[in-house]
């Protein structure tokens, strides 16, 4: 074992950028279980190490998709709230369907027209628009309710906190005691800024 080294890293994913790399020395005289055991060590403190470390967080895709996410909705929002005041719900729906077909055309010609026909996903995909749809005209009928556009639109992001109690038993995902306190103080947040003026 003399001159051989553990290597350890954390690596994004899918980019495979490494956020994090460690190397240390083996041991001469420790066997191979006591190796793997070092190794074992080293990979839990550098995951400690980086779960402590929020920095990562900004070097990663998925966050700047999620800016991008947000200033999407964020333009949505505004736009929808200004058909809304000139058209009828369903025409300010029907036309922003309108303004959907040019990408789905462009997501169509980037795969060369190939349709995937999985049935779960298909379905759930229909489904899905056919929710959107009508969590939509909802979300017109509050703003020509006259409905102020921050509390409306503030009020309806509460959303997230159903879609987090589904996705636990129906998706299996696990959340830790951080993000369940960050939850629970986001969805105060949006309840003293929905219902403050009251």
């Amino acid at each position: 074992m003399r001159g051989t080294k553990i290597s350890v890293g954390v690596v994004a994913f899918p980019s495979g950028e490494v956020i994090r790399r460690r190397v240390i020395p083996t041991l001469p005289k420790r066997n191979g279980i006591e190796t793997m055991n070092d190794a074992a060590t080293l990979a839990d403190d550098l995951a400690r190490e980086v779960r402590h470390n929020p920095m990562h967080m900004y070097r990663a895709r998925w966050f700047w998709c999620s800016i991008l996410a947000i200033t999407g909705w964020a333009g949505w929002a505004l736009l929808l709230k200004l058909g809304s005041l000139r058209l009828s719900a369903e025409m300010t729906q029907f036309f922003s369907t309108v303004g959907m077909l040019p990408v789905a055309f462009g997501i169509l010609l980037r795969r060369k027209f190939a349709l995937e026909t999985r049935f779960q996903g298909v379905s759930s995909s229909v489904v899905n628009g056919a929710l959107s749809c009508g969590g939509i005209l909802a979300l017109l009928a509050a703003f020509k309710g006259g409905g102020n556009t921050g509390v409306v639109t503030t009020t309806t992001a509460l959303y997230p906190m159903v879609t987090v109690l589904l996705a636990v038993p129906i998706l299996h995902e696990r959340l830790t005691r951080r993000q369940i306190v960050g939850l629970v103080l986001a969805s105060l947040a949006f309840a003293l800024f929905a219902f403050g003026g009251a």
